[in-house]
């Protein structure tokens, strides 16, 4: 469906040519040496669900990482585009509008920027494709667009969504693990889950979750947009926030021995730990269903990011204030010079 809708405007092709030219070149350095990190982080090959088969011929394997920097450049390049026409530039495309996935909560969020995340998300996009490079790109632009939603990776206010979202991710976890909030506290707690957050949430989990529970995770991500149209990317707070329960009481037994200043950092080590060596049929046992928590965790990441928006905007004036201030001065100075 996102191809077709696409192919009226955009030919990945033509697309892919002008980014080669278009996209700073700080950005392409940036997911040059990205691209280079993330197939370490991938799955095994399942035949028939993801990857290709393992080979000794390291062409093969300059070739894919080729394609998913070609599909990682282009994706930057048609958003940037996105970005300039929400502003204003009639040349460039509009910005596109879908219920419940373009935008999760209903903001005017600008299009998605390029975060090193990203990369660990194109790879994935690359592997359900099996290396195809062109139905890489429109599986990853489905994934970020209707899935993640264009606020989640949103350039301004920035990564308002993700901002949002781990909030709600600490009340999911509060609620499945007390055991836990009772050992480190609220503020603690806040801390350990902005920190697995900011790791699982931004790359899918690729690289943190076993190989099994990876696939499964993004399977249920790509095909339950049509049960979870509200809010597409629950299932990644979800699976947060059950990894934690799964730990709970070796993270507890751990929060009672280790010390406080080094406590955030011990417990997410045990996390990765935990979630690296998960059997592959392991799947999240939540005490809830996710479904009936599914406008409770939507409504809490949409204030804490309407939080995030008048943070944002409360330090644009004062810079702007600033920036006013000190040209003042720059003037009265060159006047009393004179």
């Amino acid at each position: 469906r996102k191809r077709r809708e696409a192919l009226r405007r955009d030919r990945y092709g033509p697309l892919s040519s002008q980014a080669a030219t278009a996209v700073p070149a700080a950005v392409v350095r940036q997911i040059r040496l990205d691209v280079c990190r993330s197939f370490s982080c991938l799955p095994q090959w399942q035949p028939g669900v993801w990857g290709w088969p393992e080979d000794g011929d390291a062409g093969a394997r300059q070739e894919r990482a080729e394609a998913l920097f070609r599909v990682l450049v282009t994706f930057e390049w048609r958003t940037t585009r996105r970005a300039v026409g929400s502003h204003g530039n009639c040349d460039a495309p509009d910005r596109e509008r879908k219920p419940g996935g373009g935008d999760a909560h209903g903001g005017d969020a600008e299009p998605s920027a390029y975060v090193q995340g990203i990369s660990l998300l194109g790879a994935m996009c690359l592997g359900f494709c099996g290396g195809n490079e062109e139905e890489a790109f429109w599986l990853l632009l489905h994934l970020l667009e209707d899935v993640y939603g264009r606020d989640f990776f949103a350039r301004s206010p920035p990564l308002l969504g993700f901002h949002g979202d781990t909030a709600a991710a600490a009340g999911l976890v509060a609620a499945e693990a007390p055991r836990l909030v009772r050992a480190i506290g609220p503020r603690r707690l806040a801390e350990f889950v902005a920190a697995l957050a900011a790791r699982c949430l931004l790359s899918g989990f690729v690289g943190f979750l076993a190989d099994g529970p990876l696939i499964a995770l993004w399977q249920e991500l790509l095909e339950g947009h049509a049960t979870c149209a509200a809010f597409p990317r629950l299932p990644l707070l979800t699976w947060l926030a059950g990894l934690v329960a799964h730990a709970e009481a070796d993270l507890a037994a751990l929060a009672g021995s280790a010390p406080p200043e080094e406590l955030v950092p011990l417990l997410f080590k045990e996390m990765q730990r935990v979630a690296s060596s998960l059997p592959a049929t392991w799947r999240p046992a939540l005490q809830a269903r996710p479904s009936e928590r599914l406008q409770e965790v939507r409504a809490t990441s949409k204030r804490a990011a309407d939080v995030h928006i008048q943070r944002h905007q409360a330090r644009e004036a004062r810079e702007a204030h600033a920036k006013v201030v000190w040209d003042s001065l720059d003037r009265a100075t060159d006047q009393l010079k004179q």
